[in-house]
């Protein structure tokens, strides 16, 4: 099977070969072969591809604002025990070494995070950690998130402070404390988190 781009969206053509082993990738000779599994997509597809095949992006370009909303909007981490469960989920990770977390907020229905995945996993990957873990862990009968999250490449040092800033600012535009350093379940107080990669000090 061939799946080629139209011109000017990648600079290659993609072939591909089911079999009983999984997808065989081809740019010119085989290189890769992906286990099988569910894709809910082509995109989903396409990405896992590019993710086995192409060399990780480096390091520098590799932080992101994320944002990912609870199912139904549910107002699952106004529960402290809810909220303190997450928080053990990122804590754990990042000894594992799996992502730094550079600034967070845990909202009663939604977080933000500022993240590096480790070099060797894709932000995608990093997300699965997180809500999957969290999932795991909370063993709920029923949904917890929305599918998918939002994300944001951190690109310079101004974008990177702005984003932090709205992290930390967040409880107080919703009412939830008075300033930023009185909310329990964010980074405001510098507590639980990494330095900023280098490229994004001041």
């Amino acid at each position: 099977m061939d799946a080629r781009l139209k011109p000017g969206s990648f600079a290659v053509a993609l072939r591909f070969r089911f079999g009983p082993r999984g997808i065989r990738f081809y740019p010119a000779q085989p290189t890769a072969v992906i286990p099988n599994a569910r894709w809910s997509s082509f995109e989903s597809l396409f990405s896992a591809l590019l993710c086995e095949v192409m060399d990780p992006a480096p390091q520098e370009i590799r932080t992101f604002f994320v944002t990912a909303n609870t199912a139904g909007r549910r107002r699952l981490f106004q529960v402290s025990s809810n909220a303190d469960l997450f928080l053990s989920v990122l804590r754990d990770d990042r000894g594992r070494g799996r992502y730094e977390i550079h600034a967070f907020v845990v909202m009663p229905d939604h977080f933000h995070l500022i993240l590096t995945p480790a070099h060797d996993v894709s932000l995608e990957k990093a997300m699965q950690f997180i809500k999957g873990g969290f999932s795991f862990r909370l063993r709920s009968k029923t949904k917890v998130w929305q599918e998918s999250f939002a994300s944001e490449r951190m690109k310079d040092v101004r974008g990177y402070e702005a984003h932090r800033d709205y992290i930390h600012a967040n409880p107080v535009r919703q009412h939830l404390c008075a300033s930023a350093e009185e909310f329990a379940y964010s980074s405001a107080r510098g507590e639980g988190v990494d330095l900023a990669p280098a490229h994004l000090r001041a």
